[in-house]
């Protein structure tokens, strides 16, 4: 039937009322309307996902794991808050607990970038090399002009000696991005390594 339209229901009016407050940098009163959405209606994750986002601006990162637990549990197929649990949970060193909000948020959302690349970077910290760069090409596949994507997978490649990938990596986020600050390092010091390598091989020769 009609009934009340979604954006007049008492949750929905409070999400919003508690977005406009932190539009301003009112955070009382955006926690208090994201709390009373909740009270108003407990499955309300996306209330819960913004409540988890407040609290890790304030540095409350308990908190904030708290309010993204609530809200995949009220909405399971929230890939944002899967992802967001994934990185408090990731900052707390649980990095099991990480992968698997990581994996879950990629399986909902295959194009998630950020969750696809926190993956990604995970699985590298590990160990899991191969993995790792099938899910960098995942990411790039869904956005192949991320400057950020190339120089981590440029990264990758460096770190298992696999030179002309990197260099190609890092050139192409370079040509997206000029600016990329990680991207002209890391280039810059691959083909310091390189001229050095290549000192010494003709030293060698010698």
């Amino acid at each position: 039937g009609g009934g009340v339209p979604a954006w007049l229901k008492p949750a929905r009016a409070l999400h919003n009322l508690g977005l406009m407050f932190e539009n301003i940098a009112e955070w009382d009163g955006a926690r208090d309307s994201y709390n009373a959405a909740v009270e108003a209606d407990p499955t309300d994750g996306d209330a819960l996902f913004s409540l988890g986002v407040l609290y890790g601006k304030a540095g409350q990162p308990a908190a904030a794991e708290h309010a993204y637990q609530a809200a995949v549990k009220a909405q399971p197929e929230h890939a944002s808050a899967w992802y967001n649990l994934g990185v408090v949970q990731r900052d707390a060193g649980k990095s099991a607990d990480a992968e698997q909000s990581y994996r879950t948020a990629t399986k909902l959302n295959p194009s998630h970038k950020d969750a696809t690349n926190g993956l990604a970077t995970l699985l590298w910290s590990k160990g899991q090399t191969e993995e790792s760069e099938r899910m960098f090409m995942q990411a790039l596949s869904h956005h192949p002009d991320d400057a950020t994507l190339h120089n981590n997978l440029g990264g990758l490649y460096a770190k298992l000696g696999r030179l002309q990938e990197a260099e190609s990596y890092y050139r192409t986020a370079l040509q997206l991005d000029p600016e990329h600050e990680y991207a002209n390092a890391n280039l810059g010091a691959l083909l310091k390594a390189k001229g050095s390598r290549q000192r010494s091989s003709k030293d060698g020769e010698l």
